[in-house]
């Protein structure tokens, strides 16, 4: 006789055949989100690096031009200077003539005219204390003067020269031949009192030469200012401007040195650069517009931001393409694997070598079940057929006891149809007690 099996025999664990008791972080996590996650992890940093580097080649960038403002507005103060010198020295050495001192107006006018011939663009005034003019180098040697006195600009840097005591060079002003001109003021002391003043007069066109050396980007602003903030020199439209005050937020500044941030009167946002002269107090500017320099960074920069956007970008599409190379055959896999307990010929192709093996272990364990399946059919039959045709008593209980099958005979013998035992417990089926015992009773 066969019996079921015992209730306290122990049963494998399949959980306790994994990778143990620990449990697997983000449990309930797909993988897709798994793969989304990766992409993530590698993509997302990548990206961070190169923003980041981006970031830092702009900002280098922006120091750059910036530097370059204040360098280019440094290096026309420096040929402000330079220019100046050359006129200030002509000056201090023709101040010391023994002419001068001596009063002998006559002598020193022809040591003066012969001191500037070599630059007819330069003209000299010899003037006293009170202004009144003794030289001028404009009129021809004996020729009457059109005016007694120095101008107001002129007689105003001679003051200050004598309370000074050093050199001064004058605001611009408007000469007697409609262009501008500044000078420079030497004062001459005689037994340590101001005796007479010698300045040197150029035009302020010499200046504007020398920013056309200056090779600056077309849409700087470029100019150079006096002591009150009126335009020595302004690039583009010099002719139109000079002569003119600044506007009034760049005369406040002109006594100082560095980077400003300001807004035009027409509302444009711009850098200005402010450098002043050692030699005159004069102030030399340049500046740009804030789009125009950030036009100039972004085509410094561009190839690392086009170069970035495409590294980014690559990286993310092939972070796609892998990861769609690997759960679209996972989604194939599992619609196919359903497929295989049915027909175990079912085709799978795919391009991952783990998948291929996986499906190749569905396959043998599938073909496996089909042979187990078919053997049980067999076997059920069979039993089956040694129940129907046994002459005696038989009866087929499950592993819980309760009657699976009984033949004809012991149908007959208890009384009852087969509906009223099959699924009963085998001490309770009706009738059970007044019957004869099965004379085999098999057990699954």
């Amino acid at each position: 006789m066969l019996s079921p099996p015992e209730s306290g025999e122990v049963q494998p664990d399949l959980n306790a055949l994994t990778t143990g008791d620990a449990t697997p972080p983000f449990p309930y996590a797909t993988i897709n989100a798994r793969l989304i996650a990766i992409v993530l992890t590698l993509a997302v940093p990548l990206n961070i690096v190169v923003v980041a580097v981006i970031w830092s080649l702009v900002s280098a960038a922006n120091e750059t031009q910036r530097a370059s403002l204040l360098y280019s507005a440094r290096s026309v103060a420096a040929a402000v200077d330079a220019e100046l010198g050359k006129y200030i020295a002509l000056a201090q050495v023709l101040s010391h003539s023994p002419a001068l001192l001596e009063d002998s107006i006559d002598a020193f006018e022809g040591e003066l005219r012969r001191g500037l011939s070599a630059d007819p663009e330069l003209w000299a005034v010899v003037a006293d204390v009170s202004g009144r003019l003794l030289v001028n180098t404009t009129r021809l040697r004996g020729q009457p003067l059109l005016s007694p006195t120095r101008s107001k600009e002129g007689l105003a840097a001679q003051n200050e020269a004598f309370e000074t005591r050093s050199i001064v060079v004058s605001d611009v002003f408007l000469g007697a031949d409609q262009r501008w001109a500044a000078t420079t003021n030497i004062p001459i002391f005689k037994n340590g009192q101001p005796f007479r003043a010698l300045a040197i007069t150029m035009h302020t066109r010499r200046f504007l030469d020398l920013v056309a050396f200056q090779e600056m980007p077309k849409h700087w602003l470029v100019a150079i200012r006096d002591a009150q903030g009126r335009l020595v020199v302004r690039l583009p439209d010099h002719d139109r401007r000079v002569g003119q005050l600044a506007y009034e937020r760049v005369r406040a500044i002109k006594d100082q040195d560095g980077l400003f941030d300001l807004v035009t009167p027409e509302g444009d946002r711009m850098i200005l650069a402010n450098a002043r002269s050692n030699v005159s107090g004069w102030t030399a500017g340049v500046g740009a517009k804030t789009a125009d320099l950030q036009a100039a960074v972004l085509g410094t920069v561009g190839w690392a931001i086009a170069l970035g956007g495409v590294i980014s970008l690559l990286s993310l599409m092939f972070a796609l393409w892998i990861a769609r190379r690997i759960t679209r055959p996972l989604a194939e896999l599992r619609e196919k694997a359903g497929a295989l307990l049915t027909d175990p010929q079912v085709p799978f192709e795919s391009g991952v070598p783990e998948l291929c093996e996986l499906w190749a272990t569905l396959k043998r364990a599938a073909a496996s079940r089909f042979r187990s399946d078919a053997m049980l059919r067999k076997s059920e039959k069979r039993l089956s057929q040694i129940i129907n045709t046994y002459n005696g008593y038989v009866g087929l209980v499950d592993k819980d006891g309760r009657v699976e099958e009984a033949n004809v005979q012991m149908l007959q013998a208890i009384g009852a149809p087969r509906e009223a035992v099959i699924g009963q417990p085998f001490a309770v089926a009706p009738c059970w007690a007044n019957s004869p015992m099965p004379e085999l009773i098999l057990c699954r």
